[in-house]
C-alpha cells in the first residue's frame, strides 16, 4: 500500500449540531473511499467544527485500519506538547512567515489530494482551493454535495 497524504482545509465557519452530523457523514465516507485508495496519511492544520468532523472520520476508521496515520501542521506559538498528544505528528513548516494562507500552500504542496469544505468564495481556505486546481492537485470541495 503506498503512502498518500490527503489534507483537510475549510472556512472555520462554526456548524449547528445537525450541520455537524451531516459533514461527519460527508468526512467518513470521503475518509473511507480515500483509504480504498491507498491514502494512509491525513493533514490537519485547525480545529474548526468541520475540521474537526474530519478528524473524528478519520479516528474512526483508524480502530479499522492501524496504518493510518495523523499530522498536524501548526506554527511556533502553538502548544506543541498539546498538539502531539493528539497526533501522531506535528510540523512546524519551514516557511518565511507563518501565516494562514502560507501554511495553507504549504498543506497543498504536501498532499496528494484535498479535501475541502468551503462555503464561502472568500477567505484563505478558498485561495488555498484555487492554488490546488492551479497546481493541478486531485480534490474535492464537500462543502457542495
Amino acid at each position: 500500500m503506498s503512502n498518500k497524504s490527503c489534507c483537510f482545509l475549510g472556512n472555520s465557519k462554526q456548524l449547528s449540531y445537525r450541520q455537524r452530523d451531516n459533514v461527519f457523514q460527508l468526512f467518513y465516507a470521503e475518509v473511507g473511499r480515500l483509504i480504498k485508495d491507498g491514502y494512509t496519511n491525513f493533514i490537519f492544520s485547525g480545529n474548526s467544527d468541520f475540521e474537526s468532523a474530519a478528524r473524528i472520520a478519520v479516528i474512526s476508521h483508524r480502530v479499522k485500519n492501524s496504518t493510518i496515520t495523523t499530522t498536524y501542521i501548526t506554527n511556533p506559538n502553538d502548544n506543541i506538547e498539546q498538539l502531539q498528544k493528539a497526533y501522531d505528528k506535528v510540523i512546524i513548516p519551514d516557511i518565511s512567515k507563518h501565516t494562514i494562507s502560507q501554511r495553507n500552500r504549504y498543506i497543498v504542496d504536501n498532499s496528494d489530494y484535498c479535501c475541502f469544505y468551503v462555503k464561502n468564495f472568500v477567505g484563505d481556505a478558498f485561495v488555498a482551493m484555487l492554488y490546488a486546481k492551479k497546481t493541478n492537485k486531485s480534490q474535492i470541495n464537500l462543502a457542495y454535495l
